[in-house]
C-alpha cells in the first residue's frame, strides 16, 4: 500500500517521483519547467507523456530501482 503525499510539498528539481492521476499509479514522473506541467519519459527512444490537471497526490521512488534506461552492475535493465 502506497503512502500518497500531498502536492503541496512534491519535488519540482527533477527528481523521478510516481503520482497519483484518478487512482492509477504513474511511475517515473518528474515535473517538466518548460511546459511547467507534471510528464513521464517512456519508450525508446523516448517519448514524453504530458499529464493535464493536478495529481491527487505523490510518492517517493521506490529505493534500489534501476533508473530508466539505465544498466546496473548486474546487466538488468530497466525501460518503463
Amino acid at each position: 500500500m502506497v503512502s500518497w503525499r500531498t502536492m503541496d510539498n512534491a519535488p519540482k528539481d527533477g527528481t523521478l517521483i510516481d503520482l497519483n492521476f484518478d487512482g492509477i499509479r504513474q511511475i517515473d514522473c518528474y515535473w517538466h519547467e518548460q511546459h511547467n506541467c507534471w510528464a513521464r519519459k517512456h519508450g525508446y527512444p523516448s517519448v514524453t507523456k504530458v499529464f493535464f490537471g493536478t495529481p491527487s497526490g505523490w510518492a517517493p521512488r521506490p529505493d534500489g530501482l534501476v533508473k530508466p534506461y539505465h544498466t546496473d552492475a548486474a546487466g538488468n535493465r530497466y525501460i518503463p
